[in-house]
């Protein structure tokens, strides 16, 4: 009788921790990083201020709408680089990443961006940044890492690059018509022209553009949906613009 006993006993406890560990499992996989999460990327950019993209995703494995949030908690490398980070509703500049931030929510199936870019200048320069990524709903310790692996070497217009790509004033734009059906104008000021991106809400590249203040961006052959305008080269504290096309 007492063998049966401490057999059930047993049993009833291995029962509750397989529980407990699947419970826990499941919870662990609200989403997942894409292509992995591990991103290693170098490049020789071919001016100095171009950017390197190193684009990664997390995408929602749930079937319920999903709210994240990160915190970097490694960045070593090269002490004067120029990088910024951006998810699915900002990127900040190196001087505005520390801190946690929230994310855009995301759908259930969908992927959300979180890309690292570095700033080509006239020397080697790498970066190894550790971002942790956790569902804000979810009272378990589900945290993950995703870990960046980056290097630009030197640009190869150095020899005759000037201090007016450091000296250039982050430009203020206003879009309109705000949703919009056929087109939409940008305004700018203190720069002619900007070599640009429009990106889905997914951080997924949709055109590469270049933008005049003022005139017409035609987006007919878009899908309904939100999309960003973000600028090929890094501007400190500069957050994309974003616009939804119906």
């Amino acid at each position: 009788m007492f063998n049966k006993i401490f057999k059930m006993k047993f049993l009833f406890t291995l029962f509750c921790t397989l529980l407990i560990i699947s419970a826990q499992t499941v919870m662990s996989q609200a989403f997942v990083f894409l292509p992995n999460d591990t991103i290693s990327k170098d490049s020789t950019l071919p001016q100095y201020g171009s950017v390197l993209e190193v684009y990664g995703y997390v995408k929602n494995t749930t079937g319920n709408t999903l709210t994240l949030k990160w915190k970097r908690t490694t960045n070593s490398g090269t002490q004067s680089i120029t990088q910024s980070f951006c998810d699915n509703s900002n990127c900040y500049s190196n001087a505005f990443i520390p801190g946690i931030k929230t994310m855009d929510p995301i759908a259930a199936g969908d992927s959300g961006i979180m890309r690292l870019d570095l700033e080509a200048k006239c020397n080697n320069v790498n970066a190894r940044v550790q971002i942790l990524v956790w569902d804000d709903s979810d009272s378990v310790n589900t945290a993950q890492t995703i870990t960046y692996f980056s290097r630009v070497t030197a640009a190869a217009d150095c020899l005759t690059a000037t201090a007016i790509y450091e000296t250039t004033a982050i430009p203020s734009f206003k879009l309109s018509p705000n949703p919009a059906t056929e087109f939409i104008t940008l305004k700018f000021n203190d720069i002619n022209i900007i070599n640009a991106h429009i990106t889905d809400i997914n951080g997924r590249l949709i055109r590469a553009i270049e933008l005049k203040s003022d005139e017409k961006i035609d987006i007919r052959d878009l899908n309904d949906g939100v999309y960003f305008i973000c600028p090929a080269h890094i501007n400190s504290g500069f957050k994309p613009v974003r616009f939804t096309k119906f």
